[in-house]
């Protein structure tokens, strides 16, 4: 045992001396001073990012909202249905690229791309308001001009787009605007699409020291993104029934608005109108086919009182033709008796008138 303690005695010493040094050293503690301060950083720009993305969430709903107000607005005004289809597929196509917009991988990046679209937005709604004045009704300044004010207010807080960045933005966006004077859809026109006409988005987003503007090249950055992708894609599952409803009906009422459709309905309006009117003959035929019913069966009790008076007349002829054929006999009896008497009457006188002439005839004799 003495002999195995005197062996094992420096490697202990050793063993004792390293964990010295290591309970010692600097830094092996913990976590080192620039560790936690990059940490802490990460940690901010993090809050700062998910609160900059619910701010771009709540301008998405706002603008969903405002263009939804044109829309009522329109009904209740009984604006004529295509003028409010043609609003319906406006707020559509509006508010699907605000909020696509506000879903971009980056904060920073979704806030650039909604500043440079909100502005084109609100000079193509003008355009299309003075092309068409009949279908484009819709109040450009408290729609597309309001959502764009939003936006800059939040471009302009600190530590969000510098002035100098804006400059170059304003400044890519009029390039744009002059190249395309007639712009009337903006579509989802990012800042890398002026890139051609205004040669500033290098200038932007390659700046030589890493910024807000900078593109994201940390690959933990990227794994944290995910951390925004579930409120993100709860946010847009929550809406996208109402969205699906929105394409819905205004899919319906642009079809049914369509001259075609128009035409047709009014044919069918005019056949139910006919069919109404000839539903209305056949209720005026079956009640004068029953006033007529009742009329024969009035006819029909008619005729049978005439049958029964005739009956009666018949006896009433009989009895008139027997008197008279007493009366006939009466006055053959009559004149048979005048005549008769009056013969009588005449022998009578002719017999006297005989004696008278008798002895004249025997003097003449």
């Amino acid at each position: 045992m003495r002999q195995v303690n005197t062996s094992s005695a420096p490697l202990m010493m050793v063993l004792a001396a390293w964990l010295a040094g290591m309970l010692l050293a600097p830094g092996c503690s913990g976590p080192s001073q620039r560790q936690m301060e990059l940490d802490r950083q990460y940690t901010e720009e993090t809050r700062f990012r998910v609160q900059l993305t619910s701010e771009l969430l709540d301008v998405a709903d706002t603008a969903a909202a405002l263009f939804e107000t044109e829309v009522i607005n329109a009904r209740l005004e009984g604006r004529p249905e295509r003028e409010i289809a043609y609003l319906e597929v406006t707020r559509n196509g509006a508010v699907a690229n605000y909020r696509s917009l506000a879903l971009g991988q980056d904060a920073w990046g979704a806030l650039v791309d909604l500043y440079v679209f909100s502005e084109l937005s609100v000079v193509a709604c003008e355009h299309r308001a003075r092309s068409r004045p009949d279908l484009a009704t819709i109040d450009c300044d408290a729609t597309y001009a309001e959502v764009h004010r939003r936006i800059v207010e939040i471009a302009s807080k600190p530590d969000h787009i510098t002035p100098e960045n804006r400059a170059i933005l304003d400044a890519a966006v009029t390039a744009y605007k002059n190249k395309h004077a007639d712009l009337i859809s903006a579509g989802m026109i990012r800042l890398e699409d002026l890139a051609a006409y205004s040669g500033t988005a290098s200038a932007v987003f390659d700046a030589s020291e890493p910024n807000m503007m900078s593109p994201i090249t940390n690959a933990a950055t990227e794994l944290e993104q995910t951390r925004l992708l579930g409120a993100q894609v709860v946010w847009l599952a929550s809406r996208l029934p109402t969205a699906a409803g929105w394409e819905a009906q205004a899919t319906i009422d642009m079809a049914m608005s369509s001259p075609a459709v128009q035409d047709g309905l009014k044919r069918v309006q005019k056949l139910s109108e006919q069919l109404d009117s000839t539903g209305v003959t056949v209720t005026a035929l079956s009640a004068n086919t029953s006033s007529l019913a009742t009329d024969v069966q009035s006819l029909a009790a008619n005729v049978k009182e005439l049958r029964e008076e005739l009956g009666d007349l018949e006896g009433d002829r009989t009895l008139v033709r027997e008197a008279i054929v007493a009366a006939a006999v009466m006055s053959a009896l009559l004149l048979l008796v005048l005549a008769v008497g009056f013969f009588t009457i005449a022998r009578a006188v002719r017999t006297r008138q005989n004696p008278s002439q008798a002895p004249g005839a025997r003097e003449s004799a």
